[in-house]
C-alpha cells in the first residue's frame, strides 16, 4: 500500500504557503508566484522555505 501525497494549489501569493501549511498538506504548488518572473524564482523558493521553516506547524507521524 502507498499513500499518495497531498499536493494543493497555493495561489500566486507566497506567503499562502502558511496557510496550506496549516491544513497538513505535503506540498504547496505556487506555478505563477515562482516562475511570475523567472530571474527571481531561485529566491523565491529560498524565502518560501525559509518562512516555513520558521512558522510552519510540525505535524508528528
Amino acid at each position: 500500500m502507498i499513500e499518495i501525497p497531498c499536493i494543493v494549489m497555493g495561489g500566486t501569493d507566497p506567503e499562502s504557503v502558511l496557510a496550506v501549511a496549516e491544513t497538513g498538506a505535503e506540498f504547496v504548488a505556487l506555478r505563477l508566484g515562482v516562475f511570475g518572473d523567472a530571474a527571481q524564482a531561485a529566491s523565491v523558493v529560498a524565502n518560501v522555505n525559509a518562512l516555513l521553516d520558521e512558522k510552519a506547524p510540525r505535524f508528528e507521524d
